[in-house]
């Protein structure tokens, strides 16, 4: 170095020395000398210290490569020379300043390095690009133009489940508005109801397999249906596809097990909306959850917390001692 008066130094960060002098306090300090730059103490050449892109203030390391100007160029080092190219991010992307460094990051719904990006339509997608552990992903059903939204993912059997109901603890009330069951309600990482108008964009854009599982007296079981598909709310959400059904309860609980079987065609109700077959009683309103509803007296997941059915149908098949039901949850899996 040359020990000399204070006086104006190119450094690594400012080699054309645009911010004036460095360190200038009216004392004494080393500079290096012409050709050479300043970097943590050091002199060092030119390709020592990167490449500097001027108009952003940007160094980039030797041998790296960098986006600037909004991601719109990308620009490398290479043996001290900066070259630099058009760049666009993927059009399900976004460009951000993260750090001081501009990057690419795919939108929610999407998954990738921001370069190209793949639309996660639902959790086999999600499994496909390499989230395998169970949890809560965002998702963008084909023909959804809303922003993405949260579901629970689960690999069961190999199996990429989407669950779009489960009761646990009782812990929210499913004695709810339309609206409430249009949106969706609850957490999806415990009680929940993910949305009528989100599951039928979900149903219709493949076909789908319906699977309700369930715990009596301590023992799980499972309910399986080989289709399943709804409507839109022009329709009522009404049920338009259910494939043949399997369960692991065998024909003494048939009057049970088959649950969806029994309101197969019929519409969605709720406390305000009567979509049911009863002539004369509000199902929903009567029993406290909303239901594809064939009739007041049957079977339904959600009514008030660890009851299967309404007392009616309770003391009908009271032999089978099957009305306390602490766990549900129904879900469906690409075909």
């Amino acid at each position: 170095m040359i020990y000399t008066n204070c006086t104006c130094q190119t450094t690594c960060e400012d080699p054309d020395r645009l911010n004036g002098c460095y360190n200038c306090s009216g004392g004494e300090l080393c500079i290096c000398p012409d050709g050479f730059y300043l970097l943590e103490g050091n002199c060092v050449p030119p390709e020592g210290c990167g490449c500097y892109v001027q108009n952003e203030e940007v160094i980039i390391q030797e041998g790296d490569t960098k986006l600037v100007l909004n991601c719109t160029r990308q620009c490398s080092c290479v043996n001290g020379g900066l070259s630099c190219n058009n760049y666009q991010c993927d059009t399900n992307a976004l460009c951000d300043n993260r750090n001081g460094t501009f990057e690419c990051h795919c939108k929610d719904g999407y998954q990738g390095d921001g370069d190209n990006c793949t639309r996660l339509t639902d959790c086999t997608d999600v499994y496909n690009v390499g989230f395998v552990d169970d949890g809560v992903y965002k998702i963008l059903p084909t023909g959804w133009t809303e922003e993405a939204f949260e579901v629970y993912c689960k690999d069961r059997w190999n199996v990429r489940l989407k669950v779009f109901q489960r009761r646990e603890d009782g812990s929210v009330d499913f004695f709810r508005y339309w609206a409430d069951y249009k949106e969706g309600f609850g957490d999806p990482r415990r009680e929940t109801w993910l949305g009528l108008e989100k599951l039928f964009y979900l149903t219709n854009q493949g076909t789908y397999e319906l699977k309700i599982s369930l715990t009596s007296d301590n023992t799980p079981h499972e309910i399986s249906q080989t289709s399943f598909k709804i409507s839109d709310e022009t329709g009522n959400y009404r049920i338009t596809d259910l494939g043949f059904y399997t369960s692991t309860l065998g024909m003494y609980y048939e009057y049970c097990t088959d649950l969806m079987n029994y309101h197969r065609t019929f519409q969605f109700s709720t406390r305000d909306r009567d979509n049911d077959n009863h002539p004369s009683v509000d199902c929903a309103g009567n029993h406290l959850g909303g239901w594809w509803y064939r009739s007041c007296w049957t079977i339904y997941l959600n009514g008030p917390y660890g009851s299967l059915e309404p007392p009616g149908v309770c003391y009908h098949i009271s032999s089978i001692r099957y009305c306390n039901i602490p766990f549900t949850e129904m879900s469906i899996r690409r075909v």
